[in-house]
């Protein structure tokens, strides 16, 4: 099977595209599961009567 210059040019631009393309992802995937976003709320009180504006849902009068 022969290919003409125009040809193979084509075809490693497709799989230099995909290269990039799957390289890429696998960085965004890595830099997403090393960044930690779970703060933690341990021993919040809240004291006082009335409506609290703004309070979180794991907090404890």
């Amino acid at each position: 099977m022969t290919f003409d210059e125009n040809t193979t040019k084509i075809i490693l631009a497709v799989i230099g595209v995909v290269v990039v393309a799957l390289g890429s992802s696998l960085i965004t995937i890595r830099k997403i599961r090393k960044r930690n976003n779970t703060v933690r709320q341990e021993n919040i009180t809240i004291t006082g009567t009335g409506k609290i504006v703004g309070g979180d849902d794991k907090s404890t009068n």
